[in-house]
């Protein structure tokens, strides 16, 4: 008897674990499109929580976004990474539900303790199941989608829907084959075009009945029109070849999920820029000319935000006229296009060259390839390239933006510096400016007042007499810079220098009484100093809160600022005003854009990497180019410079209250699942000092600790310029 009870209680205790059952679902490495055909709910973290599970997805039809799970994440990394791109997080998938697994190598998820589902116990499709527009199901009928259609037609006439069409991805795990989507269209099916379409396509048929673990999309309509799958894709926005160790690309793209429409139409996408300089390895952003400008912080109407690696920008359907509305970047800029004309042309087969000079012939200053006839001979593009030549216009509001290293500081000039005291503006060494400043101490100093000096000369380039001329004042200590126009170089050394002033124009701005302001107009220097300004146009500045910073910006710009495609916005936050910008309207530009098979192709032609949709963004120790200062302090005290350069080689140097001028070197390593953090290690030559720390790729902080023999340490923190 007590044996009994003793097996009753293990039973009784194993019950739970039995009481769920679930049929055992086979994935291929890489992306696959699965259903739960079970009667019950998957618990998605308990099944699907393995090492080789990367991501799950599944589409909620009831908030029209996607929802993600993944199990390389901690329930709060989790949240706030789904937070993050308006994502829901996946804790369960219902029956009868399809979902999306991208797995790192082939798996089978199962449940040891549950055993499959009894005969019968299967849960069929039915007309509740399917609401109109896209639906990500699964179901086990075992029927083909012919048979499914034919089953269901009735009872979905009844409720005036219709299957239009029916899509599987194949990962082509069974057949040996690559990966494609399988499609049925009754309408195609009816007419007898059912399989020219599928090979004109090139989908696949489906030759099979959908098994119980088959994920499908089904599109419900009153008819069944034929449209595209929601499928990768992309565009090539700009190319600048030079070399195969020289060059810069800019995609946009989306993945099959971020091209399954919402109910409101809408799709998501996101944005990559690559470059290589010679001696380095290819590296990765988003946003910005630099990497370093990824780290750009803007205000988007309710916080100060980065575009953060990989986000998903939205934009909305088309409407009658062919425009759109849209979010870039975590609100940097939100509008809508106008005036955009587009025109699609096949460029299956076709030489490269030609369709490279064509593009140039028409005025789409987008793509540059030096040499091109060389370098792309008599490549053709495969079947299925396109080119999209586009003209692109845009009513968008722009948001103030402002990149947050100590470089981008605005100095506080030296009161005397800026009355235009004769002993401060010849002092030598220049009296200190500091980076702590407000914006209104900013307006008290900056009263236009310059340092009045004689006429200078110098030696220049070739042993030429460079002079100043007789007026020869310094307006850089009591005006502040509202931009550049021109683009000639400066110099360190006059001797490099064929003339006393560039032919470049610097506008700037001084304050007044009130909220009054000028307009100058100035000169520089062979050196880059601000030379003799001249008031062009009066206006007035505003400064308002926004969050934990304020903001000031100026109106009654005179007409040379015209030249300009942003405007100067000056932010306080933190105890620091950062020059800031603000874009103006966009001009529309031509543009030859090409889409996923057409750019693969010339970038295999180029020697450039492969593009995918579905591969995310991840920074290498390119993408942290820039040089970091830092300050340690401990046993020893003192500084280091270190700096990233785009070929991946680095410098360093610094000094210490024992050792004096020292050598060090200097290395990054980004980590992570988008390499945005990256540890750090630094080592002193001839003392020994070990610095490990890591990098904010956003903030550009550093910081850590340094040991070194015989107890010595202390701590260190720095940021990039």
């Amino acid at each position: 008897m007590r044996s009994l009870i003793r097996c009753s209680l293990l039973v009784a205790s194993l019950m739970p674990a039995f009481a769920s059952a679930f049929t055992p679902i086979s994935l291929s490495g890489g992306w696959n499109l699965v259903g739960n055909s079970d009667p019950a709910a998957i618990d998605v973290a308990a099944k699907l929580s393995g090492s080789q599970i990367l991501t799950v997805w599944k589409w909620n039809k009831v908030g029209n976004k996607w929802a993600f799970y993944t199990p390389t994440m901690s329930a709060t990394d989790l949240i706030a990474y789904a937070a993050s791109k308006q994502y829901d997080v996946l804790s369960t998938i219902d029956s009868k539900e399809g979902f999306w697994v991208n797995a790192s190598a082939a798996v089978t998820i199962a449940d040891p303790l549950a055993p499959p589902p009894a005969v019968g116990t299967g849960v069929t499709l039915g007309v509740a199941d399917l609401a109109p527009s896209w639906n990500l199901v699964a179901s086990a009928d075992k029927k083909t989608p012919s048979q499914l259609n034919a089953a269901l037609a009735s009872s979905l006439n009844a409720a005036s829907k219709s299957i239009s069409t029916l899509w599987a991805w194949d990962t082509g795990a069974t057949q040996g084959t690559t990966p494609g989507w399988r499609f049925y269209a009754p309408s195609l099916e009816a007419s007898g075009q059912l399989s020219s379409y599928i090979t004109s396509k090139s989908y696949l048929p489906f030759t099979s009945v959908l098994a119980g673990t088959d994920g499908f999309w089904v599109n419900i309509g009153a008819v069944t029109p034929v449209v595209n799958p929601p499928a990768p894709s992309a565009a090539l926005r700009a190319l600048t070849f030079n070399s195969a160790n020289d060059w810069f690309l800019r995609v946009n793209s989306s993945t099959a999920a971020q091209n399954t429409p919402a109910a409101d139409g809408s799709y998501r996408w996101r944005e990559m820029r690559m470059a290589k300089v010679a001696g380095g390895a290819p590296y990765s952003w988003t946003l910005g000319s630099s990497p370093s400008r990824g780290a750009d912080v803007h205000w988007n109407g309710t916080g100060w935000v980065n575009c953060l690696v990989n986000f998903e920008n939205w934009s909305s359907a088309k409407d009658a006229n062919g425009n759109t509305t849209y979010n870039y970047c975590n609100g940097r800029e939100t509008g809508s296009s106008v005036g955009n004309v587009y025109r699609t042309v096949d460029i299956s087969t076709r030489p490269m060259i030609d369709v490279y000079n064509e593009a140039v012939a028409g005025g789409n200053t987008n793509l540059t390839i030096n040499s091109a006839t060389t370098v792309l001979g008599s490549a053709i593009f495969p079947t299925g390239s396109k080119v999209s030549y586009n003209t692109y216009g845009s009513n968008y509001l722009p948001s103030m933006a402002y990149y947050p290293g100590p470089n981008n500081y605005v100095q506080l000039s030296d009161a005397g510096v800026a009355a235009g005291n004769a002993t401060s503006c010849n002092a030598n060494p220049w009296p200190a400016e500091t980076p702590n400043a407000t914006l209104e101490q900013l307006i008290a100093i900056n009263k236009g007042t310059p340092c009045v000096y004689g006429e200078n000369t110098v030696t220049g380039a070739n042993g030429a007499m460079l002079s100043s001329g007789s007026r020869n004042e310094g307006w850089g200590g009591t005006t502040l810079s509202l931009g550049t126009i021109g683009n000639a170089p400066t110099y360190n050394n006059a001797a490099n220098s064929s003339s006393w002033y560039t032919t470049n124009t610097r506008l700037r701005v001084g304050f007044g009484t009130g909220n009054a302001v000028n307009f100058y107009s100035c000169q520089e220097s062979w050196g880059g100093s601000t030379r003799n300004c001249s008031v062009i146009g009066t206006g007035t500045y505003a400064i308002q809160t926004f969050g934990d910073g304020r903001a000031m910006t100026f109106s009654g710009y005179p007409t040379q600022f015209s030249a300009l495609n942003w405007s100067r916005v000056f932010v306080e936050r933190a105890g620091h005003v950062f020059y800031g910008h603000q874009d103006k309207p966009m001009v529309g530009s031509p543009q030859a854009r090409l889409n996923l098979p057409a750019l693969n192709a010339l970038f295999s032609t180029l020697g450039l990497p492969a593009f995918s949709p579905d591969v995310p963004i991840v920074l290498s120790l390119g993408s942290y180019a820039g040089t970091y200062v830092s300050t340690f302090t401990g046993t020893d005290s003192g500084n280091v410079t270190a700096t990233v350069n785009p070929s991946g080689t680095t410098s360093c140097s610094g000094t210490s209250t024992q050792a004096g001028a020292f050598n060090c070197s200097f290395s990054v390593t980004p980590t992570g699942i988008d390499g945005t953090t990256a540890n750090i290690n630094l080592g002193i030559t001839g003392t020994g000092a070990v610095f490990t720390g890591t990098a904010n790729y956003y903030t550009g902080v550093v910081s850590g600790t340094w040991t070194n023999t015989g107890g010595a340490s202390g701590t260190f923190t720095g940021a990039r310029q």
